[in-house]
């Protein structure tokens, strides 16, 4: 009878170990982070226009954050950016800082974007702000939480959005 209650406490431990290892969401590491996130939409529901957002992390604990603008429709045209954000980041846990943020605009039309190396630079911010940052690692998906936080300068400001590795 003891040996039966030692194998079935061995079975429950074995499953719950099992189930724990194939958690979906996991605490975002510096090795899971690095790489480029991207995000793409169109402008407007019948716009050939579309808008790609992208997170690059790289090793050296810097970033950029760029809005590429693509038209399909003029195959000639190649991309064109109308924001960017370079700095450096900083991972706790599941918190991600962001600081030392330079800021670039297209300051002639958001809509149309410009060459990279016309960007004007609109802003300095070395306080920079802190998201919660959710990682899918079997969907390869980064989710910025930004529920229960002021929405910080230039932010993409709703509850979360998601990014998928490219």
């Amino acid at each position: 009878m003891n040996k039966k209650h030692y194998i079935y406490l061995l079975l429950s431990l074995s499953v719950g170990a099992i189930l724990l290892a194939c958690e979906d969401e996991v605490e975002p590491t510096y090795f899971s982070l690095w790489g480029t996130w991207i995000r793409a939409h169109t402008a407007e529901e019948n716009s050939p226009v579309i808008y790609r957002t992208e997170y690059e992390f790289k090793v050296d604990s810097t970033y950029t954050f760029k809005q590429i603008v693509s038209d399909p429709s003029q195959p000639m045209i190649t991309e064109r950016y109308s924001y960017l954000d370079s700095g450096s980041y900083r991972l706790n846990g599941d918190l991600l800082s962001l600081y030392q943020i330079r800021t670039y605009y297209d300051t002639v039309g958001a809509a149309t974007g410009t060459p990279l190396e016309d960007l004007t630079l609109q802003n300095t911010n070395s306080m920079g702000f802190e998201v919660r940052v959710l990682l899918n690692r079997k969907k390869d998906e980064l989710t910025f939480d930004y529920t229960g936080t002021p929405c910080p300068f230039n932010a993409l400001c709703i509850d979360q959005i998601t990014f998928y590795r490219d």
